[in-house]
């Protein structure tokens, strides 16, 4: 976009996939663009479970880049597939108005992390995660940093947050959001009430941390 160049909009991508075979290489990034839309994309790392009990690779999925000029926003990612990176989907640049909808996040170490690191120019705002389903992931499903106007809604959570060891032994919350401003509607847990009340300091974890 610089020196004359015409930023990077109105791209549409369908039905396709994007793969590394690098551990520490991220899969995709969205840099200065707008008005975007992913369509049945596929995102795929090589990691398995055996190597994401810790995030030491910081691969990601997708992640943004934006210039002060240049914000990425409103962005469309619908019905796409987050597997065997770090994270699905880490930033903490500024973005406005995307929408992740009707997805898949599975065998990632974090699903989507957001603004956790040093938010650029107040970090994402206006990130919609919605009607997604998310599977095999060792901490959070979700995470909202120091962060505003960002929320979450009507997703499935399976075996989030468990260490990959299943609903009935906690490590993490499912959903932690650190800023305020930001919401959880109709998210539901496969992570029952015995496993999030917690009465016993350090047996149990809240499906949302607030």
């Amino acid at each position: 976009g610089s020196n004359g160049a015409t930023p990077p909009q109105y791209i549409t991508i369908n039905d396709l996939g994007f793969e590394t075979a690098d551990a520490t290489i991220d899969v995709f990034l969205i840099e200065d663009a707008s008005n975007c839309s992913f369509t049945n994309v596929n995102f795929l790392g090589p990691l398995t479970t055996a190597d994401l009990d810790n995030d030491s690779d910081n691969s990601a999925g997708l992640r943004f880049s934006s210039s002060a000029s240049l914000v990425c926003e409103n962005i469309s990612i619908d019905k796409c597939a987050f597997n065997g990176t770090t994270y699905g989907i880490n930033t903490d640049e500024q973005i406005k108005g995307i929408t992740v909808s009707g997805g898949a996040f599975n065998t990632l170490y974090q699903g989507v992390l957001l603004g956790t690191g040093s938010p650029v120019l107040g970090g994402p705002t206006g990130f919609r995660v919605v009607h997604n389903v998310f599977d095999n992931i060792y901490a959070e499903g979700i995470y909202f940093g120091d962060i505003a106007l960002n929320a979450t809604g009507h997703n499935i959570f399976y075996d989030v947050g468990d260490h990959f060891g299943g609903t009935t032994t906690p490590y993490t919350a499912v959903i932690d959001i650190q800023g305020d401003n930001n919401v959880s509607i109709g998210d539901l847990f496969e992570r029952a009430d015995a496993y999030s009340n917690d009465t016993t300091p350090g047996t149990a974890y809240p499906r949302i941390t607030l």
